[in-house]
């Protein structure tokens, strides 16, 4: 660019006209300063081309019109009538829809998280059923083996368990009978009391080592521990996951002294005629 026209109008920024620079250019036309030929070569269009553009134009939005205002009347809600294009234009009321959309997103991330606790508390409490563990087939070697030989050795490894557990059941209601009789919760139990609760599965009946939480009339809330043996002792401890579950009074079986150990363990008195896992 000459140097005149930076000491008449000032240095551009980065070769781009701006709106001022603009200005400035025709004040320096109507002050005489410059003329309209040399203005025209700063940046600008000529005079000559401009003509011709303008009409350019003229006839493309002329061409256009008809789609411009079709599209107008769309966006407005005017045909076809909508009036939700126009009212998520106001400004509170595009708030209050974002406010209902945040609104039903916190509902939905609670109800999932409802759900997630749901299940967890199902998989603390106590399954009836035992987990089946998959078994090893002996077989002779240079002797086939068919689907009728592993029906009959599932069968009599299904009779054996079935004796085993009815033996251990005979044993342990001998040992326990006297000891299973339901007690009042009000009278013999207080608040972080640690008992034996018992739960009832199809093959046998369950005891495990629990604290006294809450009591709530004719329930308690208890939380279970879990028994860790070693060679030198058998001790209690609480597992990672708190196992909470409400227990009626009839699952309370008697009240237990705790010696505490080292490291949140416990181990307990007179619970040797109990089967406590």
């Amino acid at each position: 660019m000459p140097r005149k026209y930076i000491k008449k109008l000032g240095p551009t920024r980065k070769f781009l006209y701006d709106p001022v620079y603009m200005e400035r250019a025709v004040a320096a036309v109507a002050n005489g300063r410059m003329s309209i030929r040399t203005a025209s070569e700063i940046g600008v269009l000529p005079k000559t081309v401009f003509p011709a553009l303008v009409k350019e134009a003229i006839e493309e939005v002329g061409l256009q019109s008809a789609l411009n205002t079709k599209a107008g009347f769309k966006a407005c809600g005017i045909v076809p009538f909508n009036p939700d294009h126009t009212l998520k234009k106001i400004e509170h009321l595009k708030n209050r829809e974002d406010n209902n959309e945040e609104n039903e997103e916190a509902r939905v991330q609670q109800r999932w998280a409802n759900t997630i606790v749901d299940h967890l508390r199902e998989l603390r409490t106590v399954s009836g059923e035992n987990p089946k563990r998959g078994k090893r087939v002996n077989v002779i070697a240079g002797k086939s083996v068919c689907t009728k030989d592993l029906q009959e050795e599932k069968e009599s490894s299904e009779e054996e368990e079935d004796g085993i557990d009815a033996s251990l059941s005979d044993v342990q209601d001998d040992d326990v009978s006297e000891d299973l009789l339901p007690v009042s919760i009000d009278e013999h139990f207080q608040l972080g009391d640690f008992v034996i609760v018992k739960f009832v599965t199809n093959k046998r009946d369950r005891f495990f080592a629990a604290k006294i939480e809450e009591i709530l009339g004719e329930e308690a809330a208890v939380k279970c521990l879990r028994k860790k043996s070693s060679k030198k002792e058998i001790t209690f401890a609480y597992p990672e996951i708190d196992d909470i579950v409400v227990v009626k009074q009839e699952q309370i079986i008697k009240k237990i002294y705790a010696i505490p150990l080292r490291r949140g363990t416990f181990t307990f008195k007179t619970i040797s005629n109990y089967n406590l896992e």
